[in-house]
């Protein structure tokens, strides 16, 4: 699959310390705001709001710019899970899933993969 990542200074940026630094924190942090999505019937049809919350508070907290949704590196991605149209946050090449846990309920939690798996 295509990398979103289009240019060598998007992708600095994501591969950045200072980057990685700010998003482990924002990931810690708006997971132990969210624990109740470790549940599978609470993680339920959750997806799209979720996402966009979390889109929101990487804003909030400077880990993301608007500029970086705008250009599209950052916002959501859809897929299919389990024959349901599923939402997931998309940052460069890397999806994080807050209700992966409606599907799979031992999956990790947030649940994180890259785009290219």
């Amino acid at each position: 699959m295509k990398s979103f990542e289009n240019s060598p200074q998007v992708r600095n940026t994501f591969e950045s310390n200072e980057f990685k630094l700010r998003w482990k924190v924002a990931v810690q942090e708006f997971s132990e705001a969210h624990q109740y999505l470790k549940n599978q019937k609470s993680a339920a049809w959750k997806c799209i709001e979720i996402s966009w919350e979390f889109i929101k508070f990487l804003n909030d907290k400077n880990v993301i710019t608007p500029k970086m949704l705008e250009e599209g590196t950052v916002g959501v991605h859809h897929e299919i899970v389990n024959d349901v149209k599923h939402t997931v946050v998309r940052v460069g090449d890397t999806l994080i899933d807050w209700t992966r846990r409606q599907f799979e309920p031992e999956s990790e939690f947030p649940y994180i993969y890259s785009i290219q798996e």
